[in-house]
C-alpha cells in the first residue's frame, strides 16, 4: 500500500529540518578546535597581551578588525544571495541557460583570501587577551570562531549550491550532470559517455586479408 500523503510530507519536512540542523551545528567543530587551542596555546605558554596593553587590543585594534571584516562580509553576502535567489529562479523557470550565468558569476578567490585572512586575525586577538575567568575566554573565542565558521559556510555554500548536499537535490540531475562534465547547457549527455570498443577489433577480426578483400 503506498504511503499517505501527509506522512510523506512529514517525512520530506522532518529531513529538511535534519539538513538545516547539521548546517548550523557543523561549525561546532571549528569553534572547538578554536578554544583547545586558546586552552594549550597562549593560556598555557604565557602568550598573552599585557594588561597594560589590552585596552589598545579590545578599544581599538579588534573592533576595526571586526567592522573592516563586516564590511567585506555584508558586501560578499549580498552578492551571493543575488546570485543564488537568481539562481532558484532559474530552476523554477526551467531555464538552464539563466542558471548557469548566475553560477558563472561566482566570488573572486581573492575576495575569500581576504575574509579568510581577516577572520584569523579577528580570532587570533580574541585569543590572546588575558581572561580572568575561564569561562568568559571559552565563550567568547568559542562564540568568535563559531560565527566566523558559519558565515564562511554559508557563503561558500550559497555561492556554490552544486557542491551543497542538500540543495544540489532540487537542481535537475541532468543539469548537474552536464555542469560535472563540462556540457554546454543543452547539450546532450551522450556526446560525453566514452565509446565502447568494437569487441570484433579488439579480437584481431577480420584478418588484414580479408579487409583487403573487402576494400576493394
Amino acid at each position: 500500500m503506498a504511503p499517505k500523503k501527509p506522512r510523506r510530507n512529514g517525512e520530506v519536512l522532518a529531513a529538511g529540518w535534519l539538513a538545516h540542523i547539521g548546517f548550523l551545528l557543523s561549525p561546532v567543530t571549528v569553534a572547538a578546535i578554536a578554544v583547545l587551542i586558546w586552552w594549550y596555546v597562549p593560556r598555557h605558554l604565557g602568550i598573552m597581551v599585557a594588561k597594560r596593553d589590552e585596552d589598545v587590543i579590545t578599544n581599538y585594534h579588534l573592533p576595526g578588525l571586526i567592522v573592516f571584516h563586516a564590511i567585506i562580509a555584508g558586501f560578499l553576502l549580498a552578492k551571493v544571495l543575488v546570485g543564488y535567489s537568481r539562481m532558484w529562479i532559474s530552476i523554477r523557470r526551467d531555464d538552464e541557460f539563466a542558471f548557469r550565468e548566475a553560477l558563472e558569476e561566482r566570488i573572486p578567490k581573492v575576495a575569500h583570501l581576504l575574509l579568510a585572512t581577516l577572520s584569523v586575525m579577528v580570532l587570533e586577538n580574541t585569543m590572546i587577551i588575558g581572561y580572568e575567568a575561564t569561562w568568559v575566554g571559552v565563550k567568547t573565542v568559542g562564540e568568535m570562531a563559531y560565527v566566523l565558521a558559519l558565515y564562511w559556510q554559508v557563503a561558500t555554500v550559497l555561492d556554490d549550491p552544486t557542491r551543497a548536499p542538500g540543495l544540489s537535490k532540487k537542481i535537475p540531475p541532468d543539469w548537474l550532470a552536464r555542469i560535472k562534465r563540462g556540457l554546454k547547457p543543452g547539450e546532450h549527455l551522450w556526446h560525453q559517455q566514452p565509446r565502447e570498443p568494437d569487441p570484433f577489433t579488439l579480437a584481431g577480426w577480420p584478418p588484414a586479408s580479408c579487409q583487403q578483400d573487402l576494400s576493394s
